[in-house]
């Protein structure tokens, strides 16, 4: 028995170490495939940057003929601009001729046109007066119009109102002849009604004697 159970051990402690044999291999393929890895992503980046690098030299180089075409375009510019500036400076010559000559020019139609304006002014001022003389004339025989339709309005209505007044007057006439013939109406009919009475008091006195006898 003591045998069999140093034999267990023995196969324990070999099982064990087998493990850890085991357990090694893996971790060291393990790192040698992260090595690998690494190695592949290394050699990627570089191929990346020399690509970018690549790049970047094409782009300089584009840059560097762009500003190389550029600056040759500018110097023709500036060729072209000193021909225009010294064509430009020719004509300014030519303008200031023809400036002073235009002011020359300009100064005697101004000349001249200052006497027309004054003699427009002139007629104007002739003009306005005897504007203004035919409307004070046409005012003042408005004015006279005016004067004139007042006085007739005021004749008619006198005429009107003498119409009216002889008018109330023709009724005042009339209501007096219609009460003057009212009165002597009532009076003659006053006379007939006393006569009626005396003569039936008369009656009266002639009854009255001969009930008496």
């Amino acid at each position: 028995q003591q045998a069999e159970r140093e034999r267990q051990r023995a196969l324990e402690q070999e099982a064990a170490a087998t493990r850890v044999i085991i357990e090694q291999a893996v971790v060291e393929g393990e790192r040698q495939a992260c090595l690998a890895q690494a190695a592949q992503t290394q050699a990627q980046l570089a191929s990346e940057l020399n690509e970018t690098l690549a790049e970047r030299a094409r782009v300089e180089q584009e840059k560097t003929d762009a500003a190389a075409a550029l600056l040759a375009s500018e110097q023709a510019f500036a060729a072209a601009e000193r021909d225009s500036l010294a064509l430009i400076a020719e004509k300014l010559v030519q303008q200031r001729l023809a400036t002073a000559a235009e002011e020359r020019a300009a100064q005697a139609i101004a000349r001249r046109l200052e006497s027309e304006q004054a003699a427009a002014q002139s007629a104007a001022a002739r003009a306005q007066a005897e504007q203004e003389r035919q409307e004070t004339a046409r005012q003042r025989e408005q004015a006279e119009k005016l004067v004139l339709q007042d006085c007739q309005a005021k004749a008619a209505a006198q005429k009107e109102l003498l119409a009216g007044v002889q008018a109330h007057a023709a009724v005042q006439r009339k209501a007096a002849e219609t009460a003057q013939a009212m009165a002597r109406a009532k009076r003659q009919l006053l006379e007939r009604e006393s006569e009626r009475l005396a003569a039936d008091e008369q009656a009266l006195a002639a009854l009255r004697d001969q009930l008496a006898d």
